[in-house]
């Protein structure tokens, strides 16, 4: 069922990209000869202010038709549309990955919540100042040097033991019933540089009120965005991380891992993940790509003149054969990768 979620998931993601693109030429009166969802032979199409709007065979993403010079009319053709709206409906599609990243985190962190940390303890370390001052797991941990502890409110503990300095303090917890005060001496770890005693504290979802699931849900995208911009540098200066790189079918295969290991609340978070994935990597300068449409745009306004189509068409097509090698090679070392369950 996941395998099939993903598969959706990723027709989806396509889609959401095109689609930034079609209500962006729209928006600016782009003429746009045709909206596809899906691809293959044609199952149904209607005509609407002289667009056409079809569902093909294969529902796995879509894509825009934009009016070209071998249309009928040459009347607003794509081409001959001024350089920022161009611009603007190239960059839209990634744009719309990121509006959808952002909104699915919202929902998610609205409705199913954000990890929080509570007040009861998950795990001990063995042999740690924890476990030495009899601490327990499933403990919930009232007070520490007699200031309350709240369930939503984890930083007395931190405050205390960094405060200490390694000196002893005091924890009250509520065991079974029992309210029990226990003496700790936390110890430095040189690894965090910070004072520990060997705890992990319960994590539990919580659904935020609507401000709150905004504004994390932003910063979560902004995060996401910049390790992905980030593993970009490293990979292209340092060739760090061209190991992880992977097809659609390892993608498909991660995606229904996590969802079947960690629930359906996991599945959308890599759903998240991978469309700022799209968003970022379809504007890399490389061909068949947006990010390289979008560098020639730049280069024509620079020029005053249009770059020669024959020209443009080469770069895309070298780019394109370089993309259908890159995607047989990479979905051979996934499925390599499935079989031998490494």
């Amino acid at each position: 069922m996941y395998i099939l979620f993903a598969i959706i998931a990723i027709g989806i993601l396509i889609l959401v990209h095109e689609a930034g693109h079609f209500f962006m030429a729209r928006m600016l009166r782009v003429p746009v000869y045709e909206f596809s969802i899906g691809f293959g032979p044609r199952l149904w199409q209607k005509k609407k202010q002289g667009i056409s709007y079809s569902v093909r065979a294969m529902p796995l993403g879509g894509y825009v038709s934009f009016a070209d010079a071998d249309d009928d009319s040459t009347v607003g053709v794509f081409y001959q549309q001024p350089i920022w709206k161009r611009l603007c409906v190239i960059v839209a599609g990634s744009l719309m990955n990121v509006v959808f990243a952002f909104v699915v985190a919202f929902f998610l962190l609205w409705a199913v919540g954000g990890a929080q940390a509570s007040n009861i303890v998950a795990t001990v370390s063995p042999d740690s100042p924890a476990a030495q001052a009899g601490l327990m797991a499933g403990d919930e941990i009232v007070a520490v040097d007699g200031t309350a502890v709240q369930p939503a409110d984890t930083n007395p503990i931190s405050q205390h033991l960094q405060a200490a300095g390694g000196g002893a303090v005091t924890m009250e917890v509520n065991r079974a019933g029992q309210r029990l005060a226990l003496t700790i001496t936390p110890q430095y770890d040189e690894t965090q540089q910070r004072y520990m005693v060997g705890i992990n504290l319960l994590t539990r979802s919580v659904p935020l009120p609507a401000g709150q699931a905004v504004k994390y849900a932003a910063v979560s995208v902004g995060e996401s965005l910049g390790a992905m911009v980030q593993f970009l540098q490293g990979l292209f200066t340092r060739g760090e991380g061209a190991d992880q790189m992977g097809s659609v079918v390892g993608a498909v295969s991660q995606m229904a891992q996590y969802g079947q290991q960690y629930g359906f609340a996991t599945f959308l978070s890599t759903v998240i993940f991978l469309s700022i994935n799209l968003a970022v990597l379809n504007m890399l300068p490389l061909p068949a790509l947006d990010g390289l449409k979008a560098v020639l745009l730049v280069v024509e306004a620079i020029r005053k003149k249009p770059i020669p189509p024959e020209k443009e068409g080469v770069v895309q097509l070298i780019g394109m054969g370089i993309f259908v090698v890159l995607f047989i090679v990479l979905s051979y070392r996934d499925i390599v990768r499935l079989i031998s369950g490494g």
